[in-house]
């Protein structure tokens, strides 16, 4: 079965620097990159909600696209990754999360 990286979505980060008189700068960098969606497996839903996690989509992208961001955008909502996957195919699977209770 062949994948298809057919859905856009945007890798993010977020730094905190100082300027010269101490301020925090807070700078966001978005990097776009394709990917294939998925659904969360059944028991990893379970076990992320018995946690007070709610996973909700996971996301195949290649491994040299990825470069530890912690959050994924993908059609206007913000996700957290909370888990990656290195896959034996160049491929990694990112697990991503809502929120719950407002909280991640």
């Amino acid at each position: 079965m062949t994948q298809r990286f057919d859905r856009v979505v945007y890798l993010i980060r977020t730094t905190t620097t100082e300027n010269a008189i101490g301020d925090p700068i807070k700078t966001v960098s978005r990097r776009e990159t394709f990917a294939e969606e998925n659904s969360v497996r059944q028991s990893e839903h379970y076990q992320a909600a018995a946690n007070g996690l709610k996973l909700e989509l996971t996301f195949v992208v290649w491994t040299a696209e990825y470069q530890d961001e912690p959050q994924l955008e993908y059609e206007g909502t913000v996700y957290v990754i909370s888990r990656t996957f290195k896959r034996k195919d160049e491929r990694t699977e990112l697990v991503c999360s809502g929120l719950v209770n407002e909280v991640v």
